[in-house]
């Protein structure tokens, strides 16, 4: 009693945004001491995956991975938190500017920054991919994590040696994932995987130790650095602002928005 804690809102079937809820007591963890209450939203969906893609490395007998989309909040804090399971990773991005603010973000590997460049720029792109098939070939990196999907799955489990696996976990640039080498997959024993966090924390052990790492590192990986205060009835006006048609995947890198009760208006 008296505790900040963290619950998986979604456990007990009633959600978060009432003023009460029951969830199982398993689905409950203590806050750290220096974190608000209100910084607890952050605590499980981008850690816990961050958690999970370290250990499938780990657990693969690997020290090297790709990252795209690693502008994105979860990419920031893979880029930090690798550093504890001594893993490198090579960060894609899109642009110029999001390679220099992961660059800034810490020692372990940042100099692994690579820019896909714009659709349409086939210089860039070339240029992109010859400097990640000399890393592949080099450190021999057999595993992608890729939360873009589109054309880029399929040209990243073309990139990678015989054995590699791209592990599919977001949807930022497609819904679906196309040029897919079936050569690849029936010659070379190469995989193309859906990567769902729940899926790597199954068991009791595994959840406690996805928890201590989190906890433990809160702070230092795991924060985003700043959050925008909205409301639940503003959040449909925000992200009309974003995509006004509701055609495109949503793109708002930079912004972290957190629905709270009692918070101002449509931020602008």
């Amino acid at each position: 009693l008296g505790r900040n804690v963290f619950c998986l809102g979604f456990a007990g079937g009633r959600g978060a945004y009432c003023k009460y809820t029951s969830v199982p007591a398993s689905m409950v963890w203590k806050l750290p001491a220096n974190v608000a209450v209100e910084d607890g939203c952050a605590f499980f969906v981008n850690p816990f995956t961050v958690f999970a893609m370290l250990e499938e490395v780990r657990r693969r007998g690997q020290t090297w991975m790709i990252h795209t989309a690693a502008a994105s909040a979860l990419g920031t804090m893979l880029a930090k938190a690798s550093a504890h399971y001594g893993i490198t990773v090579v960060h894609v991005v899109r642009r110029g500017d999001q390679a220099e603010a992961v660059r800034r973000l810490g020692p372990n590997g940042q100099k692994y920054v690579l820019v896909s460049g714009r659709e349409g720029d086939a210089k860039a792109s070339a240029a992109f991919w010859a400097a990640l098939g000399a890393l592949i070939a080099e450190h021999r990196i057999r595993l992608a994590f890729d939360g873009v999907a589109g054309e880029l799955s399929g040209q990243l489990l073309a990139a990678l040696p015989p054995g590699g696996c791209v592990f599919v976990y977001g949807r930022l640039g497609s819904s679906f994932v196309c040029q897919l080498p079936v050569s690849d997959l029936i010659y070379q024993g190469k995989e193309l995987k859906g990567f769902l966090v729940m899926n790597h924390l199954r068991g009791a052990l595994r959840m406690w130790r996805a928890t201590s790492f989190v906890r433990r590192h809160f702070l230092e990986c795991f924060l985003p650095t700043k959050f925008e205060d909205v409301a639940l009835a503003d959040t449909a006006a925000l992200l009309r602002k974003i995509d006004p048609h509701g055609e495109k995947p949503l793109r708002a890198t930079g912004r972290k928005w957190r629905v709270r009760p009692g918070a101002a208006a449509v931020a602008k």
